[in-house]
């Protein structure tokens, strides 16, 4: 179920008997934020942020912020190796100790919202949202026949 099904269901449930006793306004905000999560989830609503990024910050500030956040994920993905390396018990540089695969992978996944919106963002800013499309389509060909060759 969808966040904002669960949000209109609680909604609902405020509304009705057994609880019958709504807190005021209650309704109206699981509702709202409930047609907000909608809204954002759908690409072209997401598609209209990324748009007034472009425009608000400008063209090169937003290229740069997708070459840090690339660079972000990079260092997420090496933390995690190296917190992976010392769980097993491997030689790795000194660092805190810290073995935390949980947070690790955590912070990848962070990181990686932060790639993939970024990277949206740089199609519609170069326009490239069908060539791009068929580079994928192109890759993804080639790469199950070198699959399929071996």
């Amino acid at each position: 179920m969808k966040i904002s099904d669960r949000l209109r269901e609680y909604a609902k449930a405020y509304k009705e008997p057994p609880t019958g006793r709504e807190v005021e306004g209650t309704v109206e905000v699981l509702e709202e934020a409930a047609e907000h999560i909608d809204r954002l989830s759908d690409a072209d609503g997401r598609d209209i942020v990324f748009r007034r990024c472009i425009c608000e910050y400008g063209t090169q500030p937003q290229i740069d912020m997708c070459i840090e956040e690339m660079s972000e994920l990079t260092k997420a993905l090496l933390k995690y190796r190296r917190k992976f390396a010392l769980v097993r018990g491997e030689n790795v540089n000194p660092t805190n100790g810290d073995t935390d695969l949980f947070k690790a992978r955590a912070d990848i996944i962070d990181e990686l919202a932060d790639v993939r919106i970024m990277c949206r963002q740089m199609e519609l800013l170069f326009q490239a949202e069908d060539e791009v499309e068929r580079r994928i389509d192109f890759k993804v060909d080639r790469q199950l026949k070198r699959l399929e060759d071996k």
